[in-house]
Protein backbone atom coordinates (compact mmCIF):
# COMPACT_ATOMS: atom_id res chain seq x y z
CA UNK A 1 0.00 0.00 0.00
CA UNK A 2 1.46 3.49 -1.16
CA UNK A 3 2.28 5.81 2.06
CA UNK A 4 0.03 9.27 2.13
CA UNK A 5 3.45 11.16 1.37
CA UNK A 6 4.17 9.87 -2.23
CA UNK A 7 0.54 10.10 -3.09
CA UNK A 8 0.41 14.05 -2.00
CA UNK A 9 3.44 14.49 -4.31
CA UNK A 10 2.19 12.87 -7.21
CA UNK A 11 -1.28 15.28 -6.77
CA UNK A 12 1.54 18.07 -6.31
CA UNK A 13 3.06 17.10 -9.09
CA UNK A 14 -0.17 17.01 -11.32
CA UNK A 15 -1.38 20.21 -9.74
CA UNK A 16 -0.93 23.52 -11.91
CA UNK A 17 -2.82 26.28 -10.31
CA UNK A 18 -0.77 29.61 -9.27
CA UNK A 19 1.68 29.37 -12.20
CA UNK A 20 0.35 32.14 -13.85
CA UNK A 21 1.69 33.86 -11.09
CA UNK A 22 4.68 32.68 -11.65
CA UNK A 23 5.07 33.49 -14.94
CA UNK A 24 3.94 37.36 -14.74
CA UNK A 25 6.07 37.67 -11.95
CA UNK A 26 9.11 36.14 -13.95
CA UNK A 27 8.17 38.61 -17.19
CA UNK A 28 6.87 41.82 -14.91
CA UNK A 29 10.37 43.43 -15.26
CA UNK A 30 10.19 42.90 -19.05
CA UNK A 31 6.69 44.19 -19.42
CA UNK A 32 7.74 47.40 -17.53
CA UNK A 33 10.71 47.96 -19.40
CA UNK A 34 8.64 47.68 -23.05
CA UNK A 35 6.50 49.42 -21.79
CA UNK A 36 8.89 52.30 -19.95
CA UNK A 37 10.61 52.18 -23.50
CA UNK A 38 6.92 53.12 -24.72
CA UNK A 39 6.39 55.62 -23.16
CA UNK A 40 10.22 57.42 -23.88
CA UNK A 41 9.87 57.04 -27.56
CA UNK A 42 6.19 58.03 -27.47
CA UNK A 43 7.46 60.98 -26.04
CA UNK A 44 10.36 61.93 -27.97
CA UNK A 45 8.32 60.88 -31.21
CA UNK A 46 5.92 64.09 -29.72
CA UNK A 47 8.95 66.02 -29.17
CA UNK A 48 10.33 65.62 -32.76
CA UNK A 49 7.02 65.88 -34.18
CA UNK A 50 6.59 69.69 -32.23
CA UNK A 51 9.80 70.87 -33.38
CA UNK A 52 9.56 69.85 -36.97
CA UNK A 53 6.36 72.15 -37.19
CA UNK A 54 8.30 74.89 -35.03
CA UNK A 55 10.94 74.78 -37.94
CA UNK A 56 8.53 74.49 -40.95
CA UNK A 57 6.20 77.51 -39.26
CA UNK A 58 9.75 79.65 -38.15
CA UNK A 59 11.03 78.70 -41.91
CA UNK A 60 7.79 79.62 -43.66
CA UNK A 61 7.05 83.18 -41.89
CA UNK A 62 10.78 84.22 -42.08
CA UNK A 63 11.19 83.47 -45.94
CA UNK A 64 7.74 85.89 -46.93
CA UNK A 65 10.31 89.32 -45.36
CA UNK A 66 13.74 87.97 -47.40
CA UNK A 67 12.70 90.28 -50.09
CA UNK A 68 11.20 93.25 -48.21
CA UNK A 69 13.12 93.25 -44.85
CA UNK A 70 16.64 93.15 -43.65
CA UNK A 71 18.34 90.18 -42.24
CA UNK A 72 17.44 90.56 -39.09
CA UNK A 73 13.95 91.53 -39.29
CA UNK A 74 13.95 88.24 -40.95
CA UNK A 75 15.22 86.19 -38.56
CA UNK A 76 14.08 87.97 -35.43
CA UNK A 77 10.34 86.87 -37.19
CA UNK A 78 11.51 83.09 -38.09
CA UNK A 79 12.44 82.92 -34.34
CA UNK A 80 8.73 84.28 -32.90
CA UNK A 81 6.72 81.56 -34.76
CA UNK A 82 9.43 79.21 -34.10
CA UNK A 83 8.83 79.74 -30.05
CA UNK A 84 5.09 80.28 -30.76
CA UNK A 85 4.87 76.86 -31.98
CA UNK A 86 6.68 75.14 -29.17
CA UNK A 87 4.71 74.72 -25.95
CA UNK A 88 5.40 77.72 -23.43
CA UNK A 89 7.03 75.54 -20.65
CA UNK A 90 9.29 73.92 -22.82
CA UNK A 91 11.77 76.34 -20.40
CA UNK A 92 13.89 73.88 -18.49
CA UNK A 93 14.17 73.08 -14.64
CA UNK A 94 14.09 69.13 -15.47
CA UNK A 95 11.65 69.81 -18.44
CA UNK A 96 12.17 69.98 -22.48
CA UNK A 97 13.85 72.78 -23.61
CA UNK A 98 14.35 73.96 -26.95
CA UNK A 99 15.69 76.66 -29.12
CA UNK A 100 15.58 78.09 -32.84
CA UNK A 101 18.58 78.56 -35.10
CA UNK A 102 17.37 81.12 -38.29
CA UNK A 103 19.87 81.38 -40.98
CA UNK A 104 19.87 82.97 -44.03
CA UNK A 105 21.34 81.56 -47.35
CA UNK A 106 22.18 82.15 -51.01
CA UNK A 107 21.66 79.10 -52.93
CA UNK A 108 23.35 78.85 -56.40
CA UNK A 109 20.98 76.20 -57.71
CA UNK A 110 17.53 78.29 -56.71
CA UNK A 111 19.62 81.75 -58.15
CA UNK A 112 20.19 79.57 -61.30
CA UNK A 113 16.18 78.98 -61.36
CA UNK A 114 15.63 83.17 -61.42
CA UNK A 115 15.44 83.95 -57.29
CA UNK A 116 18.37 85.97 -56.97
CA UNK A 117 19.96 87.14 -53.56
CA UNK A 118 19.55 90.48 -54.05
CA UNK A 119 17.35 90.70 -51.63
CA UNK A 120 17.41 93.30 -48.77
CA UNK A 121 18.12 90.28 -46.23
CA UNK A 122 20.85 88.87 -48.77
CA UNK A 123 20.03 85.76 -49.16
CA UNK A 124 17.24 83.79 -51.60
CA UNK A 125 16.28 80.87 -48.76
CA UNK A 126 15.87 80.54 -45.04
CA UNK A 127 17.46 77.19 -43.12
CA UNK A 128 15.86 77.43 -39.49
CA UNK A 129 17.20 74.40 -36.99
CA UNK A 130 15.61 74.22 -34.04
CA UNK A 131 17.61 71.88 -30.96
CA UNK A 132 15.75 70.58 -27.71
CA UNK A 133 17.33 68.48 -25.20
CA UNK A 134 14.34 66.28 -24.36
CA UNK A 135 14.15 64.47 -20.69
CA UNK A 136 13.59 60.75 -20.50
CA UNK A 137 11.75 58.92 -17.66
CA UNK A 138 11.94 55.62 -17.16
CA UNK A 139 15.14 55.09 -19.42
CA UNK A 140 16.83 57.03 -15.88
CA UNK A 141 17.12 53.58 -14.96
CA UNK A 142 19.37 52.37 -17.28
CA UNK A 143 21.56 55.65 -16.90
CA UNK A 144 19.74 57.64 -19.87
CA UNK A 145 18.62 61.48 -18.36
CA UNK A 146 17.86 62.68 -21.70
CA UNK A 147 18.40 62.70 -25.73
CA UNK A 148 19.52 65.70 -27.99
CA UNK A 149 16.83 65.77 -30.99
CA UNK A 150 16.47 68.36 -33.41
CA UNK A 151 14.78 69.31 -36.23
CA UNK A 152 15.22 71.64 -39.59
CA UNK A 153 13.66 73.06 -42.72
CA UNK A 154 14.41 75.57 -45.46
CA UNK A 155 12.19 77.97 -47.50
CA UNK A 156 12.97 79.98 -50.69
CA UNK A 157 12.08 83.52 -50.37
CA UNK A 158 9.50 83.33 -53.35
CA UNK A 159 10.05 80.23 -55.94
CA UNK A 160 11.90 77.52 -56.98
CA UNK A 161 9.52 77.65 -59.92
CA UNK A 162 6.77 80.34 -61.11
CA UNK A 163 2.93 79.38 -61.32
CA UNK A 164 1.20 79.81 -64.59
CA UNK A 165 0.78 83.20 -65.77
CA UNK A 166 -0.70 85.60 -68.10
CA UNK A 167 1.27 88.77 -67.03
CA UNK A 168 0.54 92.17 -68.86
CA UNK A 169 2.92 95.25 -68.03
CA UNK A 170 1.76 98.87 -68.80
CA UNK A 171 4.68 101.18 -68.83
CA UNK A 172 4.42 105.13 -69.24
CA UNK A 173 6.45 106.14 -71.89
CA UNK A 174 5.22 109.53 -71.47
CA UNK A 175 7.78 113.43 -71.74
CA UNK A 176 8.15 112.73 -67.98
CA UNK A 177 10.33 109.73 -68.75
CA UNK A 178 12.52 110.96 -70.80
CA UNK A 179 14.15 113.12 -67.76
CA UNK A 180 17.16 111.73 -65.97
CA UNK A 181 16.70 109.48 -62.83
CA UNK A 182 19.18 111.55 -61.31
CA UNK A 183 20.42 108.36 -58.87
CA UNK A 184 21.19 105.03 -59.91
CA UNK A 185 19.09 102.24 -61.25
CA UNK A 186 20.50 98.59 -60.82
CA UNK A 187 23.62 99.04 -63.23
CA UNK A 188 22.71 102.04 -64.37
CA UNK A 189 23.94 105.54 -63.14
CA UNK A 190 21.91 108.48 -63.69
CA UNK A 191 19.97 107.20 -66.59
CA UNK A 192 16.52 108.25 -68.10
CA UNK A 193 13.93 107.32 -66.50
CA UNK A 194 12.41 105.44 -69.11
CA UNK A 195 16.09 103.21 -69.65
CA UNK A 196 15.39 102.72 -65.84
CA UNK A 197 11.86 101.35 -65.94
CA UNK A 198 13.18 99.42 -69.18
CA UNK A 199 15.78 97.86 -67.21
CA UNK A 200 13.71 97.07 -64.30
CA UNK A 201 10.65 95.56 -66.22
CA UNK A 202 13.59 93.19 -68.31
CA UNK A 203 14.77 92.03 -64.85
CA UNK A 204 11.18 90.76 -64.10
CA UNK A 205 11.09 89.06 -67.51
CA UNK A 206 14.05 86.75 -66.28
CA UNK A 207 12.17 84.95 -63.01
CA UNK A 208 9.63 84.11 -65.57
CA UNK A 209 9.29 80.93 -67.15
CA UNK A 210 7.88 80.81 -70.87
CA UNK A 211 7.11 77.37 -70.42
CA UNK A 212 4.64 78.10 -68.00
CA UNK A 213 4.18 82.49 -68.09
CA UNK A 214 3.15 84.27 -70.82
CA UNK A 215 3.69 88.55 -71.27
CA UNK A 216 2.63 91.11 -73.41
CA UNK A 217 4.07 94.79 -72.81
CA UNK A 218 1.82 98.10 -73.18
CA UNK A 219 2.84 101.58 -73.26
CA UNK A 220 0.99 105.10 -73.01
CA UNK A 221 0.42 106.60 -75.33
CA UNK A 222 -0.41 104.39 -78.34
CA UNK A 223 2.00 103.84 -81.07
CA UNK A 224 1.25 103.24 -84.94
CA UNK A 225 2.07 99.77 -86.48
CA UNK A 226 5.15 100.72 -87.77
CA UNK A 227 6.42 102.50 -84.79
CA UNK A 228 6.10 99.35 -82.65
CA UNK A 229 7.98 97.87 -85.33
CA UNK A 230 10.71 100.02 -84.55
CA UNK A 231 10.65 99.87 -81.39
CA UNK A 232 11.04 96.23 -81.16
CA UNK A 233 13.70 96.63 -84.00
CA UNK A 234 11.48 94.27 -86.12
CA UNK A 235 14.00 93.33 -89.32
CA UNK A 236 13.36 96.34 -92.19
CA UNK A 237 12.04 98.55 -89.45
CA UNK A 238 13.70 102.55 -89.69
CA UNK A 239 13.12 106.42 -88.35
CA UNK A 240 11.56 107.42 -85.20
CA UNK A 241 8.47 106.28 -83.41
CA UNK A 242 5.65 107.79 -83.58
CA UNK A 243 2.62 108.08 -80.58
CA UNK A 244 -0.94 108.39 -81.54
CA UNK A 245 -3.12 110.68 -79.76
CA UNK A 246 -5.01 110.57 -76.71
CA UNK A 247 -8.28 110.72 -78.52
CA UNK A 248 -9.26 108.21 -80.70
CA UNK A 249 -9.68 107.71 -84.76
CA UNK A 250 -12.34 104.81 -85.72
CA UNK A 251 -11.64 103.30 -82.66
CA UNK A 252 -9.70 103.24 -78.92
CA UNK A 253 -5.95 103.57 -79.88
CA UNK A 254 -4.07 100.25 -79.07
CA UNK A 255 -1.62 100.25 -76.05
CA UNK A 256 -0.46 96.57 -76.95
CA UNK A 257 3.33 96.98 -78.42
CA UNK A 258 3.93 93.16 -78.14
CA UNK A 259 1.63 90.65 -77.70
CA UNK A 260 0.93 87.43 -75.04
CA UNK A 261 4.52 86.02 -76.13
CA UNK A 262 5.88 82.68 -74.54
CA UNK A 263 9.10 82.94 -76.43
CA UNK A 264 10.99 84.65 -74.45
CA UNK A 265 13.14 81.78 -73.21
CA UNK A 266 13.86 78.27 -74.06
CA UNK A 267 10.99 76.02 -72.63
CA UNK A 268 13.06 74.47 -69.97
CA UNK A 269 11.93 74.34 -65.96
CA UNK A 270 14.15 76.32 -65.91
CA UNK A 271 14.85 77.90 -68.81
CA UNK A 272 18.99 77.13 -69.80
CA UNK A 273 20.00 80.16 -71.79
CA UNK A 274 18.05 82.81 -70.02
CA UNK A 275 16.11 85.39 -72.35
CA UNK A 276 15.92 85.29 -76.14
CA UNK A 277 17.47 88.48 -77.40
CA UNK A 278 16.07 87.84 -80.74
CA UNK A 279 12.32 87.77 -79.43
CA UNK A 280 10.66 91.05 -79.54
CA UNK A 281 9.70 91.41 -76.21
CA UNK A 282 13.32 91.35 -74.74
CA UNK A 283 13.97 93.99 -77.66
CA UNK A 284 11.62 96.20 -76.71
CA UNK A 285 13.35 96.55 -73.05
CA UNK A 286 16.79 97.62 -74.25
CA UNK A 287 20.22 97.31 -74.92
CA UNK A 288 20.98 97.00 -71.31
CA UNK A 289 21.68 93.69 -69.85
CA UNK A 290 20.58 92.39 -66.41
CA UNK A 291 22.35 91.00 -63.57
CA UNK A 292 20.81 87.18 -64.27
CA UNK A 293 23.09 84.69 -64.97
CA UNK A 294 22.78 84.49 -68.66
CA UNK A 295 23.89 87.27 -71.28
CA UNK A 296 20.40 89.32 -71.94
CA UNK A 297 22.55 91.88 -73.68
CA UNK A 298 20.49 93.21 -76.89
CA UNK A 299 21.30 95.50 -80.07
CA UNK A 300 18.05 97.04 -79.87
CA UNK A 301 17.74 100.27 -78.14
CA UNK A 302 14.02 99.41 -77.25
CA UNK A 303 11.95 101.79 -75.34
CA UNK A 304 14.61 103.76 -74.10
CA UNK A 305 14.32 106.49 -77.09
CA UNK A 306 10.67 106.11 -77.29
CA UNK A 307 9.70 109.02 -74.12
CA UNK A 308 8.01 111.91 -75.71
CA UNK A 309 6.03 115.03 -75.44
CA UNK A 310 2.97 114.16 -74.06
CA UNK A 311 1.10 113.45 -70.63
CA UNK A 312 -0.33 110.85 -69.03
CA UNK A 313 -3.35 109.35 -69.52
CA UNK A 314 -3.40 105.66 -68.06
CA UNK A 315 -7.25 104.30 -68.17
CA UNK A 316 -7.87 103.26 -71.37
CA UNK A 317 -4.18 101.27 -71.40
CA UNK A 318 -5.23 99.74 -68.30
CA UNK A 319 -9.06 98.49 -69.79
CA UNK A 320 -6.89 96.87 -73.43
CA UNK A 321 -4.52 95.26 -71.05
CA UNK A 322 -7.34 93.36 -68.69
CA UNK A 323 -9.21 92.61 -72.12
CA UNK A 324 -6.41 91.18 -73.16
CA UNK A 325 -5.69 89.61 -70.07
CA UNK A 326 -9.69 87.66 -69.83
CA UNK A 327 -9.30 87.09 -73.89
CA UNK A 328 -5.79 85.50 -73.18
CA UNK A 329 -7.26 82.83 -70.54
CA UNK A 330 -10.50 82.47 -72.76
CA UNK A 331 -7.86 81.42 -75.66
CA UNK A 332 -6.12 79.02 -73.87
CA UNK A 333 -9.49 77.19 -72.55
CA UNK A 334 -10.31 76.81 -76.01
CA UNK A 335 -6.98 74.99 -76.10
CA UNK A 336 -8.27 72.84 -73.60
CA UNK A 337 -5.66 74.30 -71.33
CA UNK A 338 -6.37 75.45 -67.79
CA UNK A 339 -6.67 78.66 -66.78
CA UNK A 340 -3.61 81.01 -65.38
CA UNK A 341 -3.63 83.85 -62.93
CA UNK A 342 -3.84 86.98 -64.39
CA UNK A 343 -1.31 89.78 -63.09
CA UNK A 344 -1.23 93.11 -64.55
CA UNK A 345 1.90 95.77 -63.64
CA UNK A 346 1.29 99.52 -63.83
CA UNK A 347 4.00 102.23 -63.62
CA UNK A 348 3.58 105.73 -63.81
CA UNK A 349 4.34 108.88 -61.83
CA UNK A 350 -0.11 108.75 -61.66
CA UNK A 351 -0.36 112.36 -62.45
CA UNK A 352 -2.43 111.53 -65.80
CA UNK A 353 -3.49 115.19 -67.72
CA UNK A 354 -3.90 113.40 -70.82
CA UNK A 355 -5.63 114.70 -73.50
CA UNK A 356 -6.06 114.56 -77.40
CA UNK A 357 -2.55 116.62 -77.65
CA UNK A 358 -1.73 116.17 -74.19
CA UNK A 359 1.38 119.37 -74.73
CA UNK A 360 2.25 122.06 -72.54
CA UNK A 361 3.50 124.35 -74.51
CA UNK A 362 2.11 126.52 -77.54
CA UNK A 363 4.74 124.76 -79.81
CA UNK A 364 4.16 121.19 -79.87
CA UNK A 365 6.34 118.67 -81.03
CA UNK A 366 3.95 117.19 -83.78
CA UNK A 367 2.49 119.87 -85.21
CA UNK A 368 3.71 118.31 -88.52
CA UNK A 369 3.93 115.04 -89.44
CA UNK A 370 6.38 113.99 -91.34
CA UNK A 371 6.64 115.05 -94.50
CA UNK A 372 3.86 117.43 -94.54
CA UNK A 373 2.50 120.47 -93.43
CA UNK A 374 -0.45 119.32 -91.89
CA UNK A 375 -1.07 120.33 -88.13
CA UNK A 376 -1.02 116.98 -86.39
CA UNK A 377 -2.74 113.88 -87.12
CA UNK A 378 -6.05 113.91 -89.77
CA UNK A 379 -8.92 111.71 -90.28
CA UNK A 380 -12.12 112.55 -91.45
CA UNK A 381 -13.23 109.76 -88.95
CA UNK A 382 -11.80 111.63 -86.18
CA UNK A 383 -13.66 111.42 -82.92
CA UNK A 384 -12.86 112.50 -79.31
CA UNK A 385 -14.09 111.91 -76.15
CA UNK A 386 -13.70 115.31 -74.48
CA UNK A 387 -15.44 113.59 -71.28
CA UNK A 388 -12.02 111.52 -71.01
CA UNK A 389 -10.42 114.85 -69.91
CA UNK A 390 -12.32 114.94 -66.95
CA UNK A 391 -11.09 112.93 -63.57
CA UNK A 392 -8.21 111.05 -65.28
CA UNK A 393 -6.53 110.01 -61.80
CA UNK A 394 -9.92 108.31 -60.81
CA UNK A 395 -10.67 106.83 -64.32
CA UNK A 396 -7.42 104.89 -63.47
CA UNK A 397 -8.04 104.04 -60.20
CA UNK A 398 -12.26 102.93 -61.93
CA UNK A 399 -9.88 100.47 -64.46
CA UNK A 400 -7.83 99.04 -62.02
CA UNK A 401 -10.74 98.43 -59.75
CA UNK A 402 -12.64 96.76 -62.75
CA UNK A 403 -9.76 94.01 -63.14
CA UNK A 404 -9.01 93.42 -59.54
CA UNK A 405 -12.97 92.49 -59.33
CA UNK A 406 -12.10 89.86 -61.84
CA UNK A 407 -9.69 88.20 -59.87
CA UNK A 408 -6.44 90.05 -61.42
CA UNK A 409 -4.02 90.78 -59.18
CA UNK A 410 -3.18 94.78 -60.55
CA UNK A 411 0.45 95.62 -59.08
CA UNK A 412 1.10 99.26 -58.66
CA UNK A 413 4.54 101.24 -59.26
CA UNK A 414 4.52 104.93 -58.56
CA UNK A 415 7.76 106.30 -60.68
CA UNK A 416 8.22 109.56 -58.64
CA UNK A 417 4.46 110.04 -58.18
CA UNK A 418 3.92 113.95 -57.04
CA UNK A 419 2.54 113.34 -53.24
CA UNK A 420 1.00 116.73 -53.08
CA UNK A 421 -2.64 117.44 -54.12
CA UNK A 422 -1.69 121.20 -55.14
CA UNK A 423 0.46 120.10 -58.13
CA UNK A 424 -1.58 116.44 -59.85
CA UNK A 425 -4.63 115.48 -61.19
CA UNK A 426 -5.63 118.75 -62.16
CA UNK A 427 -8.52 116.97 -64.26
CA UNK A 428 -10.14 115.88 -60.91
CA UNK A 429 -11.06 118.88 -59.77
CA UNK A 430 -14.17 121.18 -59.99
CA UNK A 431 -13.91 122.30 -63.76
CA UNK A 432 -15.86 125.02 -65.57
CA UNK A 433 -16.61 124.81 -69.00
CA UNK A 434 -17.42 127.45 -71.86
CA UNK A 435 -18.14 126.20 -75.40
CA UNK A 436 -17.59 128.77 -78.34
CA UNK A 437 -19.37 128.59 -82.00
CA UNK A 438 -19.31 130.53 -85.09
CA UNK A 439 -22.90 131.77 -83.34
CA UNK A 440 -22.86 131.75 -79.70
CA UNK A 441 -22.07 134.75 -77.17
CA UNK A 442 -19.12 135.40 -77.12
CA UNK A 443 -18.37 133.95 -80.75
CA UNK A 444 -15.64 132.53 -81.99
CA UNK A 445 -12.86 135.28 -83.47
CA UNK A 446 -9.79 134.71 -85.06
CA UNK A 447 -7.76 134.86 -81.19
CA UNK A 448 -9.20 131.08 -81.73
CA UNK A 449 -7.28 130.11 -84.42
CA UNK A 450 -4.21 127.92 -83.75
CA UNK A 451 -1.25 129.37 -85.76
CA UNK A 452 1.95 127.18 -85.97
CA UNK A 453 5.17 128.36 -87.73
CA UNK A 454 8.18 126.08 -88.65
CA UNK A 455 11.51 126.22 -90.65
CA UNK A 456 11.92 124.59 -93.96
CA UNK A 457 14.39 121.61 -94.04
CA UNK A 458 15.61 119.24 -96.54
CA UNK A 459 13.78 116.88 -94.13
CA UNK A 460 10.39 118.97 -94.12
CA UNK A 461 10.47 121.15 -97.27
CA UNK A 462 8.36 124.50 -97.76
CA UNK A 463 4.93 123.05 -99.12
CA UNK A 464 2.12 125.79 -99.08
CA UNK A 465 -1.36 124.42 -98.85
CA UNK A 466 -4.02 126.86 -100.11
CA UNK A 467 -7.21 125.25 -98.15
CA UNK A 468 -7.43 121.95 -96.68
CA UNK A 469 -10.62 120.67 -95.21
CA UNK A 470 -10.41 118.46 -91.95
CA UNK A 471 -12.61 117.49 -89.10
CA UNK A 472 -9.43 117.93 -86.66
CA UNK A 473 -9.25 117.96 -82.77
CA UNK A 474 -6.34 119.10 -80.70
CA UNK A 475 -6.52 119.77 -77.32
CA UNK A 476 -3.44 122.24 -75.73
CA UNK A 477 -3.25 122.25 -71.77
CA UNK A 478 -2.48 125.49 -70.82
CA UNK A 479 0.06 126.42 -67.84
CA UNK A 480 -1.60 127.47 -64.47
CA UNK A 481 -2.61 130.39 -63.30
CA UNK A 482 -1.06 131.83 -60.36
CA UNK A 483 -1.70 127.85 -59.39
CA UNK A 484 -5.39 128.19 -58.89
CA UNK A 485 -6.27 127.30 -61.82
CA UNK A 486 -5.15 125.35 -65.43
CA UNK A 487 -6.86 125.44 -68.40
CA UNK A 488 -7.35 123.11 -71.14
CA UNK A 489 -8.40 124.22 -74.58
CA UNK A 490 -10.22 121.38 -76.89
CA UNK A 491 -10.98 123.08 -80.59
CA UNK A 492 -13.02 121.43 -83.22
CA UNK A 493 -10.75 121.97 -86.34
CA UNK A 494 -12.66 123.41 -89.94
CA UNK A 495 -10.13 124.33 -91.91
CA UNK A 496 -6.60 124.53 -92.37
CA UNK A 497 -4.36 126.90 -94.69
CA UNK A 498 -0.23 127.12 -94.97
CA UNK A 499 1.56 129.92 -96.43
CA UNK A 500 5.22 129.94 -96.65
CA UNK A 501 7.67 132.65 -97.36
CA UNK A 502 9.74 130.59 -100.02
CA UNK A 503 8.71 128.38 -103.01
CA UNK A 504 7.63 124.69 -102.51
CA UNK A 505 10.45 122.66 -102.31
CA UNK A 506 12.47 125.08 -100.69
CA UNK A 507 14.88 124.10 -97.72
CA UNK A 508 14.66 127.47 -96.08
CA UNK A 509 12.37 129.87 -95.17
CA UNK A 510 9.22 129.52 -93.36
CA UNK A 511 5.87 127.67 -93.73
CA UNK A 512 2.56 129.37 -91.41
CA UNK A 513 0.10 126.80 -90.71
CA UNK A 514 -3.30 128.32 -89.53
CA UNK A 515 -6.32 126.06 -88.60
CA UNK A 516 -9.10 127.79 -87.92
CA UNK A 517 -12.30 126.12 -85.52
CA UNK A 518 -15.29 125.64 -85.72
CA UNK A 519 -15.89 124.94 -81.74
CA UNK A 520 -13.77 125.52 -79.22
CA UNK A 521 -14.24 124.06 -75.66
CA UNK A 522 -12.45 125.78 -72.80
CA UNK A 523 -12.15 123.68 -69.64
CA UNK A 524 -10.54 125.72 -66.20
CA UNK A 525 -10.05 123.58 -63.40
CA UNK A 526 -10.36 125.26 -60.22
CA UNK A 527 -6.92 124.27 -58.29
CA UNK A 528 -7.70 125.23 -55.22
CA UNK A 529 -10.04 122.55 -53.86
CA UNK A 530 -8.34 119.65 -53.76
CA UNK A 531 -9.14 115.88 -54.58
CA UNK A 532 -7.22 113.66 -55.13
CA UNK A 533 -2.90 113.41 -55.70
CA UNK A 534 -1.09 110.84 -58.26
CA UNK A 535 0.16 109.69 -55.03
CA UNK A 536 -2.79 107.98 -53.87
CA UNK A 537 -3.90 107.60 -57.35
CA UNK A 538 -0.96 105.09 -57.79
CA UNK A 539 -1.71 103.31 -54.27
CA UNK A 540 -5.64 103.03 -55.05
CA UNK A 541 -4.96 101.41 -58.08
CA UNK A 542 -2.87 98.54 -56.76
CA UNK A 543 -5.21 95.71 -55.46
CA UNK A 544 -4.15 95.55 -52.13
CA UNK A 545 -1.41 97.54 -50.17
CA UNK A 546 1.08 94.81 -50.60
CA UNK A 547 1.18 95.28 -54.33
CA UNK A 548 2.02 98.73 -54.40
CA UNK A 549 5.61 100.57 -54.40
CA UNK A 550 7.01 103.47 -54.83
CA UNK A 551 10.43 104.80 -55.70
CA UNK A 552 9.65 107.50 -52.94
CA UNK A 553 9.93 104.89 -50.51
CA UNK A 554 8.51 105.72 -46.85
CA UNK A 555 9.11 109.72 -47.87
CA UNK A 556 7.34 111.59 -50.16
CA UNK A 557 5.01 108.58 -51.12
CA UNK A 558 5.08 106.04 -48.82
CA UNK A 559 4.15 102.25 -49.38
CA UNK A 560 3.58 100.71 -46.06
CA UNK A 561 3.49 97.56 -46.90
CA UNK A 562 6.73 97.97 -49.23
CA UNK A 563 8.88 100.67 -47.56
CA UNK A 564 12.16 99.21 -48.19
CA UNK A 565 11.89 99.38 -52.20
CA UNK A 566 13.13 102.75 -53.88
CA UNK A 567 15.49 101.29 -56.47
CA UNK A 568 13.05 100.05 -59.63
CA UNK A 569 15.02 97.08 -60.36
CA UNK A 570 14.51 95.52 -56.83
CA UNK A 571 11.35 96.73 -56.94
CA UNK A 572 10.53 94.70 -60.01
CA UNK A 573 12.70 91.49 -58.01
CA UNK A 574 10.63 91.80 -55.06
CA UNK A 575 7.20 91.69 -57.28
CA UNK A 576 8.58 88.82 -58.79
CA UNK A 577 9.17 87.25 -55.66
CA UNK A 578 6.05 88.06 -54.64
CA UNK A 579 4.30 86.82 -57.39
CA UNK A 580 6.05 83.16 -56.48
CA UNK A 581 5.15 80.74 -53.93
CA UNK A 582 7.02 79.92 -50.66
CA UNK A 583 8.64 76.74 -51.68
CA UNK A 584 9.84 73.95 -48.86
CA UNK A 585 12.89 72.78 -50.47
CA UNK A 586 15.61 69.84 -49.20
CA UNK A 587 17.99 71.29 -46.16
CA UNK A 588 20.34 69.40 -48.41
CA UNK A 589 19.93 72.18 -51.79
CA UNK A 590 23.22 74.26 -52.13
Amino acid sequence: MMSKFPRRMVRFGKDESGAAFIYFTMTLPVLIALTSMAVDLGYVWYVKTRLQVAADMGALAGASKLYTDNAKAVTDLATTYVNSNLPSDWTGGGKTTASGKPKIECLTTISNMGLTCSSLSGGNALRVTVNAKAPLFFATMLGFKSINLSAEAMVTGGGSAPPPLNVAIVLDATASMAQSLGTSCGSLTSPKKVECASLAAKTLMTKLWASVDQVALYAYPAFDTASKDIITCKTGASGSANWINYSTLTSTPNYRLVDFNDTFTDKGTPPTTGLDVTNPLVKAFGKTPTAAPKNDTTTCNGLNSAAIGVGTSIADAIVQAQNDLIAANDALVAKGEPKRQNVLIVLSDGDANGNSKSLLSANPPDDFRPGTDLYGKTSSSWVVDVHRMMDQCQAAVTAAKAAAATGTWVYSIAFAAPSTAKGSCFTDRPVTTVIKTATSTPALTSADNIVTTRSCSSSNKCKAIASAPTSQITSTIKAQVASTSQVAVTTWGKTIVTTCTKPDGSTSGTCTTTLTPSKVQTDTYDLTKYDTTACATMRAIASDPSKFYSTDGNTKCASSANPNFTDLVKIFNNVAASIMKKRRIPSSTT
